[in-house]
């Protein structure tokens, strides 16, 4: 999900990258904050519908003991408990795994930062 203005750039970063979607609001619904923040929060639901857990990159300090609870901080995550949407809390239809060690060891540690 990205802006209309970072579009082209964003496509370009991802374009070889296998399943993935750019979704762009339309100028209108940027303007509407209101428009954004539906456009928004659906693709989130969308992507997350028929996820068997949910993987994020967190660093223990941020986690703060309860990956679930530090989880369900974030605002999009707290659209999918929305009444309105009738899903419940996220994190209690999905298993939450924290990818951040595993990223470390196994993928960051074989970057070329120069190149990235």
């Amino acid at each position: 999900f990205c802006k209309h203005g970072e579009w082209e750039e964003f496509a370009g970063l991802t374009s070889l990258w296998e399943g993935g979607a750019v979704i762009v609001p339309t100028r209108a619904e940027e303007a509407e904050q209101d428009a954004y923040d539906a456009k928004k929060t659906t693709a989130f639901l969308d992507a997350v519908a028929g996820c068997a857990s949910i993987g994020v990159a967190m660093h223990a300090s941020d986690e703060q003991g309860d990956l679930k609870m530090a989880v369900e901080r974030w605002p999009l995550v707290q659209a999918h408990a929305y009444d309105e949407f009738g899903l419940g809390f996220l994190t209690l239809r999905s298993p939450v795994v924290n990818l951040e060690e595993h990223f470390q060891r196994c993928l960051y540690a074989t970057w070329d930062y120069h190149a990235v």
